[in-house]
C-alpha cells in the first residue's frame, strides 16, 4: 500500500512532499523535497500514556466490549497507542482490570491497548483531586509484588514519594516499571530525592501537586527543573495559555508529554456520569465533582494538538513529538516514530491538524467522510 503527496513528519524529521510505501511496517519513504502547501500531513499515531476511558466506558468498569468500543473512538481521533489509566480503587479491582487488559491482548494481539497505567492508590489523600478518598492507602508487600509479577502490563505508575518511599521507588523502576510523581503534597526535596530514586516522570504537572513558590519550588518547580518527563493537560482548562508557554520555555521538548486524562464521558453529550465511583458533572469542555474539583478531562488528544498549535507559537515538530515520541519512550514502548522498519501506526492529518487518517498496524482503522 501506499500514500503520495504528504508532509511527514518522523516527528524529529521533516520529510516534505513524499510517498510512503508499508505494509505492517514501513517499507519506503521518498521525497522530491519539495513541500506544497496543500499537501496533508503524515505523522506517526498518537500516544496517550493517560487515558480513563471514553464512550460512557472506563478502563476500570468495562469488559471487553467495552475496550473494543474504546479503542475504536480512539482510532477516530488519531490515537495507535493507548495506556488504560486506572484509578485510586480497591486492590482486587485493580487485578481484575489488569487480567481483563491481558485477556484483551491475547485476543487482540495488535490492539492499540498495550498497557496499564496505575494511577493510585499510593496518593496522598491532601491531594486527592478526583480520586475517590476510601481507596487511597500506601502500599503493602503484596501489592508490590503483584505490580512486579504484571510489569509486562503495568508500564507506569502514579504515585506520591512521601507515601510510598524511596525504597519502592527504587524496585519498580529497576523492573522496568515508570514511576510518575503525581496526587502529592511533596516538597522540592522529596520530589528530587524521589528522581535520585529512579522516578522520570511527574503526572499532569501542576494540577493535584505542591505549586511553586518562592522559597520552595514544590513538585511542580521540581517538575520544570528536572530531567524528567511532565505531563500536561491541553484542555485550556487545566492549565493556561501562558502556564503551557511557560512550561515549552523551561522543559526540552523532548521532554513534554500531552496526556488526554480523558473520563468515561469523553466523546459523549454533558450530563451526569461517574469516575471511580465519584459523580461528575460534565459540561461541553470539563468534567467536575460536586464541589467543583476537575475529574479527569473530555478532551481528546487531537484537540490537545490543535490548542497548542492554534494559541502557541511553536514548531510543529516539537508539538508532535508531546503526543508520539515521548510518551512512548517515557512508557518504554515502541511507538511514536516513522521510519523504515517500524510499525506502520500513522496519522494523516488536514492543514488544519483535523485527522483524515489513522493506519494501525497497516490497516485503516479510520477513514474520515469528505
Amino acid at each position: 500500500m501506499k500514500i503520495d503527496h504528504v508532509d511527514i513528519y518522523t516527528p524529529d524529521v521533516f520529510i516534505p512532499n513524499s510517498r510512503v510505501v508499508y505494509e505492517e511496517s514501513f517499507q519506503q519513504i521518498h521525497t522530491n523535497n519539495i513541500s506544497s502547501e496543500n499537501n496533508d500531513f503524515l505523522v506517526p499515531g498518537f500516544v496517550d500514556s493517560h487515558n480513563h476511558g471514553c464512550m460512557g466506558e472506563d478502563f476500570s468498569n468495562t469488559d471487553l466490549k467495552g475496550l473494543k468500543r474504546m479503542e475504536e473512538f480512539l482510532y477516530t481521533r488519531g490515537v495507535t497507542t493507548v495506556l488504560a489509566t486506572t484509578l485510586s480503587l480497591p486492590f482486587e479491582k485493580i487485578k481484575q482490570t489488569v487480567a481483563l487488559i491481558r485477556e484483551y491482548r491475547e485476543k487482540q494481539p495488535n490492539s492499540s491497548i498495550v498497557g496499564i497505567h496505575l494511577e493510585g492508590p499510593f496518593v496522598n489523600l491532601k491531594k486527592k483531586g478526583a480520586q475517590n478518598p476510601e481507596y487511597i492507602k500506601s502500599p503493602d508487600e503484596k501489592e508490590i509484588d503483584f505490580i512486579l509479577e504484571n510489569k509486562d502490563l503495568i508500564k507506569v505508575i502514579t504515585l506520591a514519594p512521601e507515601i510510598v518511599g524511596r525504597e519502592v521507588i527504587q524496585t519498580l523502576t529497576s523492573e522496568g516499571i515508570t514511576v510518575s510523581i503525581g496526587h502529592t503534597c511533596a516538597d522540592y526535596k522529596q520530589s528530587m530525592e524521589a528522581i535520585q530514586s529512579g522516578a522520570t516522570r511527574f503526572t499532569h504537572l501542576f494540577n493535584a501537586m505542591t505549586p511553586v513558590h518562592h522559597r520552595d519550588l514544590g513538585a511542580s518547580g521540581a517538575g520544570l527543573l528536572s530531567d524528567a518527563y511532565v505531563e500536561i493537560i491541553c484542555d485550556m482548562i487545566h492549565l493556561s495559555k501562558e502556564t503551557i508557554q511557560l512550561v515549552f520555555k523551561a522543559k526540552d521538548p523532548e521532554k513534554i508529554i500531552f496526556i488526554s486524562d480523558a473520563m468515561e464521558a469523553t466523546g459523549l453529550e454533558p450530563g451526569k456520569y461517574t469516575l471511580g465511583g465519584l459523580e461528575v458533572n460534565v459540561d461541553e469542555h470539563s468534567a467536575r465533582l460536586e464541589d467543583g474539583t476537575l475529574a479527569g478531562s473530555v478532551l481528546k488528544l487531537d484537540e490537545a494538538l490543535s490548542n497548542v498549535y492554534k494559541h502557541l507559537s511553536l514548531p510543529l515538530r516539537n508539538i508532535l513529538k508531546c503526543l508520539t515520541k515521548n510518551p512512548s519512550i517515557s512508557s518504554s514502548l515502541d511507538s511514536g516514530m516513522i521510519d523504515v522498519g517500524k510499525k506502520a501506526d500513522f496519522v494523516v492529518l488536514d492543514r488544519k491538524m483535523k485527522v483524515v487518517k489513522t493506519v494501525k498496524n497497516g490497516q485503516i482503522v479510520y477513514q474520515r467522510n469528505n
